[in-house]
């Protein structure tokens, strides 16, 4: 299942959204990145789609609504309170396609038809009242089916920018336990988080379940391929291809960082704990994806299917990891769409490099421009910084020089006296060892 379409009227700071998502000429969805200042919609807008695979897979799934007398309780806080001031409608609509099939999302406030059908005129969910109103697709039972084993065998998640993992220098008492999960499926079941801010000890877990499958299941090579992926994840992200995870003995440290020699001979063991808060962060948003979409079967990551969506990807971590690294993993996942949010103009630059211009888009906050990295505002305005500067003042001087630099037209083998002498004529400062660095130096035969 894949977002095709959203639109936004009238809702916070947004006036008016309208954006068909990007895809490859493959059908692959390419990355989308919203970007713009702090109060521009950004997290309103992802808001509504974390509050649709609410609704969605709650009438798919019985562990994912909350109960409240009768009904259920609402993700998302509905109503007028979303609703510009002096506007008396305004509406969220998002459309979804699994396979030829349309699975619609809409969150409104009063009378929304004629605008809904201006801007998205295939929508076919119909407003049954002018009051506040939220309502999905009615699924028929095949479709259901379709969307369970979708939902089952991969990523819908959504993570904030509150998302956190615990530090290793907490006290264990105010710690939550690692514990092996011995899990069952369960019919009409999820089992799976749709709001992740910490999920540290799920994956630890995890990458045991993982361990222990390729000891039961040595024929079957996709567990060692998923195996290998998440060890190549873990390189990327410490910058050092002799690290791996290794599994300790019970009483120790059960997951660790193991320093390999070339040999694949352990010199070192570092507790995944103490892992920075950035490398950690980032190392579990990727195991998420993983260990979503490979709960119960394990599969290359190529294959991986589903919507991620992510408010300011790139808090927590330094420039490496965000203009180099995070673009790289996400290349791994080709077939999951990636919903994004940013302040980084590092971050940008990364994934244009990465995926190329045509491979990424970005738009700006709040009425969704398409846009470069040159015009993010972010980049502008870190740009102006750079270049107040003493350091980058001293580079454009010294290219300054380089693009001034006399030239001599000598005809024999001692253009260096030549060079010594301007340089004295001039008062230039120099010595032995850069006074050719003064000089761009053109050698001719003169004419006979």
């Amino acid at each position: 299942m894949y977002l095709k379409h959203i639109a936004i009227k009238n809702i916070g700071p947004i006036s008016e959204l309208n954006i068909k998502l990007p895809f490859t000429e493959e059908g692959n969805p390419k990355p989308i990145i919203f970007v713009g200042e702090n109060g521009a919609g950004k997290t309103i807008m992802l808001s509504q789609i974390i509050d649709s695979f609410y609704e969605i897979s709650g009438g798919i799934f019985n562990d994912i609504k909350v109960a409240q007398g009768m009904g259920y309780k609402y993700f998302k806080i509905s109503g007028g309170i979303n609703i510009q001031i002096g506007k008396d409608n305004g509406f969220s609509a998002l459309q979804f396609e699994e396979g030829v099939d349309k699975i619609e999302y809409l969150d409104k406030v009063g009378n929304v038809k004629e605008d809904i059908q201006k801007l998205v005129p295939n929508f076919g969910l119909v407003q049954t009242t002018e009051e506040n109103e939220k309502i999905t697709t009615s699924l028929n039972e095949e479709l259901k089916n379709t969307l369970e084993k979708s939902w089952l065998n991969g990523v819908y998640f959504y993570q904030p920018a509150y998302r956190y993992e615990e530090p290793f220098w907490k006290v264990d008492d105010f710690r939550k336990k690692v514990i092996f999960e011995d899990k069952k499926r369960y019919s009409g079941k999820l089992n799976k988080e749709i709001e992740i801010i910490s999920s540290f000890n799920k994956n630890k877990s995890f990458l045991m379940d993982l361990v222990l499958d390729q000891e039961i299941y040595k024929d079957d090579d996709n567990h060692r391929i998923l195996w290998n992926s998440i060890n190549i994840i873990l390189k990327g992200i410490k910058n050092n291809e002799n690290v791996r995870f290794g599994i300790g003995k019970r009483g120790n440290t059960r997951v660790s960082i193991v320093d390999i020699d070339k040999d694949g001979n352990a010199l070192s063991s570092l507790n995944l704990d103490t892992l920075s808060l950035g490398e950690s962060v980032l190392l579990n948003l990727f195991i998420n994806i993983i260990r979503h979409s490979c709960q119960y079967e394990s599969k290359p990551l190529n294959e991986i299917v589903g919507i991620v969506a992510i408010d300011e990807i790139d808090i927590h971590l330094h420039t490496n990891l965000q203009s180099n690294i995070l673009p790289q993993l996400i290349k791994f996942f080709p077939k999951v769409q990636f919903i994004i949010t940013s302040h980084s103009p590092l971050f940008l630059l990364g994934m244009e490099r990465e995926f190329g211009k045509d491979g990424v888009e970005i738009r700006n906050m709040p009425n969704g421009e398409l846009i470069t990295t040159e015009r993010f505002v972010e980049f502008e305005n870190a740009y102006k910084v750079l270049k107040e500067t003493e350091i980058f003042e001293k580079d454009i001087k010294k290219e300054i020089e380089k693009i001034n630099k006399p030239i001599l037209y000598v005809e024999d083998e001692y253009y260096q006296i030549y060079q010594i002498a301007y340089l004295k004529l001039n008062n230039i400062e120099c010595d032995e060892n850069n006074f050719e660095e003064k000089f761009g130096i053109l050698h001719y035969k003169p004419i006979p």
